[in-house]
């Protein structure tokens, strides 16, 4: 899934990233291998050519499919507005936020925004159908209230506290999200012992004394 027309086609539009550390997630994925010509809105690559082009960028990558011959076909996203015409309950972007990047949650306040400033863009990937910004976001930056609930609060790799509550008896185990969710949505999380579980809200914990 890319930005619009014409727009770079990165390494991770190509393959999950979810097993990388979050530092070097998104330093790898947002690596160019390729522009998806301006007169199309979608192309068809093979898995094998997908991975030729990650592993130009990304040698330290794997095969991206046991099946290089199967095809993957890639879309180009519509170019959503981050303030829109409707400038009434808009958000004011409180940090600088980077092309590509998922806009958080806490990276947005919803009660100190007149529209009056500038309108970056962002888009929903695909893939999570969460915001990310599709050029630079400056702090003060307004931000479009249809943005609102799909702002991610964690992302893949952060740490998480589940609670497990029997009657009286609470207990607490740390694990680590494997995929970003936005606020009010289940979160997919592996535990010490490399089991993975959907943990719902308001059974686990997140902060960030939990990410030192």
């Amino acid at each position: 899934m890319l930005a619009d027309a014409g727009a770079q086609v990165r390494v991770r539009d190509l393959v999950a990233l979810d097993c990388i550390g979050r530092d070097d997630r998104d330093r790898i994925g947002s690596l160019v291998v390729a522009a998806l010509p301006s007169a199309r809105k979608e192309m068809e690559l093979s898995a094998g050519a997908a991975a030729d082009l990650v592993r130009r960028r990304a040698p330290g990558l794997g095969a991206l499919a046991r099946d290089p011959a199967a095809m993957l076909r890639l879309r180009a996203a519509d170019i959503v507005p981050v303030a829109s015409s409707q400038p009434r309950g808009c958000g004011t972007v409180t940090r600088a936020i980077a092309v590509g990047e998922m806009i958080r949650a806490t990276d947005v306040d919803w009660d100190a925004c007149d529209g009056a400033h500038a309108r970056a863009q962002a888009f929903l990937d695909s893939r999570y159908g969460l915001a990310m910004a599709a050029s630079t976001i400056r702090p003060g930056d307004t931000l479009a209230p249809g943005f609102r609930g799909r702002l991610v609060s964690i992302r893949a790799g952060e740490r998480v506290r589940v609670v497990f509550k029997v009657g009286p008896v609470r207990v607490e185990r740390e694990a680590v999200a494997v995929r970003p969710a936005r606020i009010g949505q289940a979160v997919t999380v592996r535990d010490a012992d490399g089991g993975v579980f959907a943990v719902n809200p308001g059974d686990f914990e997140h902060g960030a004394e939990l990410q030192q």
